[in-house]
């Protein structure tokens, strides 16, 4: 997680549109924890005293207005530190930045104000505090025709100088006496997703993991071997198809009702949820007990007729009956509207009541 340097209070009166999140004091931000190669490496030369950093293998962190791109070169102790790449824009409808920035030049100098900012965080712990920052002093990143938040290029000759980061508008200030490091050159390469792909496109090659199974196409990151997020523990991903192969370990119905596809029928209450309930429309629920059931994502059955959040049915602790959602709550006591314990949840006929005043005292499913 990087500081922001865009909050609320924006620079100059305005409010920022930020691609880092933003907390209220630099001093506990966090960021992610990777695992540095030992390509990535810091030795001292003689760029005017600077430790010279050599950054590899950027992945982004988080999707959307969160997002950013980091690399993790070592440079302190043994926490890890991570070098962002971030991108600002001020108002809204602006584009963000493109071409060649010179990372020293106006509102890029400082983070209160850049649009294009080169932040590194050094010895990040695991409650979020960091031990130092470093801020661009100079240097440029060549973006071409990229932007925000698929960006392809390098940065070049970047001197990061240690600074402290205001907590209320994110000024930072060089430190007196403090280190400096130097980058020479690095790249980072981040393209659009085909237009198979369904999911988030910022998933799509984001250099962390291999989402696979239900994003249209195989993700680029499966090609690369990553990790894979979209199977369950005993699937392996088929690559080249960009598909989940295989039974989950939680299945606990026969193998042959997992995904059997047409005609095999959701299969329901199996422990983990049956890619027919979702894949093919119209497949009889089975396993509930008889008809009248639909199978919730979770996998577990509730009537047709609940109109109310599916993992609200039978939730099988005390005071959770829940009334007014189409269908008799296996939580409740008895049919009467005097053992409702919830009567205006969302999808219940009284979610826009203040009580139970509504509910049919003899069925308590229904509204008067």
């Amino acid at each position: 997680m990087a500081v922001g340097c865009g909050d609320d209070e924006g620079s100059g009166g305005s409010a920022a549109t930020t691609t880092a999140e933003t907390t209220g004091s630099p001093t506990t931000t966090g960021s992610p924890t990777t695992t540095t190669t030992s390509s990535q490496s810091s030795t001292s030369t003689g760029t005017s005293g600077c430790t010279e950093l050599t950054p590899e293998d950027f992945v982004r962190f988080n999707t959307g207005a969160g997002s950013y791109f980091f690399a993790s070169p070592p440079v302190g102790g043994a926490d890890p530190d991570s070098l962002n790449l971030e991108f600002y824009i001020y108002n809204d409808g602006d584009p963000y930045p493109t071409g060649t920035i010179d990372l020293s030049a106006g509102d890029d100098a400082n983070y209160a104000s850049c649009s294009t900012c080169v932040l590194l965080l050094q010895d990040v712990a695991t409650d979020g505090s960091v031990v130092k920052y470093f801020f661009q002093q100079a240097g440029t990143m060549e973006l071409g025709t990229t932007s925000f938040p698929f960006i392809s290029g390098s940065i070049t000759d970047v001197t990061l100088v240690e600074v402290t980061i205001d907590p209320d508008d994110f000024t930072t200030t060089p430190v007196p006496g403090g280190e400096c490091l130097h980058v020479a050159s690095a790249t980072f390469d981040f393209s659009p997703p085909p237009n198979e792909w369904v999911c988030v496109p910022e998933l799509w090659d984001d250099k962390l993991e291999c989402n696979c199974g239900e994003c249209g196409v195989a993700d680029a990151d499966c090609v690369a071997g990553l990790p894979d997020i979209g199977c369950e523990d005993g699937q392996t991903c088929n690559v080249p198809m960009g598909v989940c192969e295989g039974v989950p370990d939680a299945w606990t119905c026969p193998d042959d009702q997992y995904n059997g596809g047409p005609g095999n029928g959701c299969d329901c209450d199996c422990g983990t949820l049956d890619p027919d309930c979702v894949a093919i429309m119209g497949e009889p629920v089975e396993n509930c007990g008889g008809p009248g059931f639909a199978c919730s994502l979770d996998a577990a059955c509730y009537p047709a007729a609940w109109t109310c959040q599916p993992s609200y049915y039978g939730e099988g602790t005390m005071g959770s009956c829940d009334c007014g959602c189409g269908a008799a709550d296996i939580d409740c006591e008895d049919a009467t509207a005097g053992v409702c314990d919830y009567c205006n949840n969302p999808g219940s006929c009284a979610d826009n009541e203040a009580d139970c005043s509504t509910i049919d005292p003899a069925n308590n499913a229904v509204c008067l």
